[in-house]
């Protein structure tokens, strides 16, 4: 098997996996993916989402901001041990080894847990002071490379909007928003550093508008990347990094 074929059938394989994953801890039996359907409607078939409706659009709109962005650590562990080793395997594992990570793609489902958790205090403030008195992160806010507010944070915010709207979480995104706004200030006070919202404030909010729980972005986020990563390996290759299996 050739490297294109090998990642592409990894591509093709992580939606499968999360999928099938998801209906196991759910004790449901997996469903099998239609022969006719593109990735995403086929992932959110087997998520058990309609394919063909605005779920699955929110779902397809939410992979490809997530599909890649430069200058991350998991990117980084893939791209460093391809080169170490010429490892596709290994590359793919280091960057999934790094994924998860609270303070990387492992954020999003952290930043829901903390907008219910201070949601619970009538004083916003004060429980974002406690977090950072206590080592905290206030998770959502400030980029390794924006310096302002992340052009896919926008997008999200937008739809998120539109999803909560006259239903039971219609309170999420003028929470959210608040958290922002104070994080920021109490950061700039405290560390004398100017932050804005970023794309996990918002990503693992929106998939639970999916019926889906906020952890599973992380899952989902790995989806989108598998696409990134491979792109990065056959970029690599093309470079005169001679890969194998």
């Amino acid at each position: 098997m050739g490297l294109r074929e090998a990642l592409n059938s990894f591509v093709a394989c992580v939606p499968i996996i999360v999928a099938n994953e998801w209906r196991e801890s759910r004790r449901e039996a997996p469903i099998e993916p239609y022969r006719d359907k593109r990735q995403v409607p086929n992932l959110a078939a087997m998520l058990g989402l309609n394919p063909d409706g605005e779920d699955a659009s929110v779902l397809e709109m939410l992979l490809i901001l997530e599909m890649d962005d430069p200058d991350n650590p998991p990117l980084t562990a893939l791209t460093d041990t391809f080169e170490a080793t010429g490892s596709v395997s290994r590359a793919l594992q280091a960057a999934l080894s790094v994924h998860g990570d609270p303070l990387h793609h492992g954020a999003g489902h952290h930043a829901v847990r903390m907008i219910y958790d201070v949601r619970e205090v009538e004083d916003f403030r004060a429980a974002l002071d406690r977090r950072l008195d206590s080592g905290e992160r206030i998770y959502g806010i400030g980029h390794r490379i924006s310096r302002t507010i992340d052009p896919r944070a926008v997008v999200l915010r937008q739809v998120l909007r539109q999803r909560v709207k006259g239903t039971e979480l219609e309170w999420l995104v003028d929470t959210i928003e608040e958290i922002a706004l104070i994080g920021a200030d109490l950061l700039r006070q405290r560390k004398g550093v100017t932050v804005f919202p970023n794309l996990d404030l918002y990503n693992a909010a929106v998939v639970s508008t999916l019926g889906l729980p906020p952890e599973m972005n992380t899952q989902l986020f790995a989806v989108a990347r598998s696409a990134g990563w491979t792109a990065h390996l056959i970029e690599m290759h093309q470079r005169g990094v001679p890969p194998h299996l």
